[in-house]
């Protein structure tokens, strides 16, 4: 039974006799110096804990491949861009060829910025370590170019605009010439005239969505949408 007790003239409730042993002892397993709350927390301590250290095996793990998987692909892409510099060396529709029958987007978007060049320095006579593009090599590139403005990479879409904004303007004229039906017979010395500007026109619409786009991606898209419409 609990007998009352008065401490500064209140009456506190006392466990006595085998209520007070086993409060003893229940007090002791809660925190007693050798059990307790902390030997609780201890048990359960991540640190200690075996699964836990295992998991954090498997992170590692697992981190580990994806490094190694991302040293594979970036390997690879080196190897193509070797192959592709090989081409290159012996003629650049050799390298056109060669990324045509390969169909790697990436490998292509890699190696756009240097045919964007060959088509700059082809509108300023060039130079002779660069070999211009001609109309007939970038008519081969258009149809994988319009695939490629499906990405959803911005980089692969900057990428694909700057060339085709180089190739409207080296061809500028040629291009308005056929648009406006005017001196046909000037169109005889470029026969790809035609399929470049087929191909340039059927792109008119994809290229229009990305002007909205508060992006390097939208302000490439004005530019070159404002020469589409002019040819159409």
């Amino acid at each position: 039974m609990l007998r009352p007790r008065n401490v500064k003239g209140r009456a506190l409730l006392q466990p006595t006799g085998s209520q007070s042993v086993a409060f003893s002892q229940s007090m002791n397993e809660y925190d007693g110096p050798r059990g307790g709350a902390r030997d609780v927390r201890k048990k359960h301590s991540p640190l200690g804990n075996g699964k836990n250290k295992k998991s954090s095996e498997e992170a590692f793990q697992q981190l580990g491949g994806q490094h190694e998987k991302m040293l594979a692909v970036f390997a690879g892409r080196k190897t193509q861009i070797s192959a592709a510099k090989a081409q290159w060396d012996k003629d650049i529709n050799a390298m056109i060829d060669y990324l045509l029958r390969m169909e790697e987007e990436a490998l292509t978007v890699d190696l756009l910025p240097v045919l964007t060049l060959t088509v700059h320095v082809g509108k300023s006579h060039g130079k002779a370590d660069v070999p211009p593009l001609s109309m007939g090599a970038c008519l081969e590139l258009l149809p994988l170019l319009h695939t490629l403005l499906q990405s959803k990479y911005e980089s692969y879409l900057i990428k694909v605009m700057d060339f085709l904004l180089a190739v409207v303007k080296r061809w500028w004229k040629e291009l308005l010439v056929l648009a406006t039906g005017t001196n046909k017979t000037s169109l005889e010395s470029s026969r790809s005239t035609p399929g470049v500007y087929t191909s340039l026109v059927a792109m008119t619409d994809k290229i229009n969505t990305f002007v909205e786009q508060p992006s390097n991606v939208g302000s490439k898209a004005k530019a070159l949408s404002g020469l589409l419409t002019q040819l159409q």
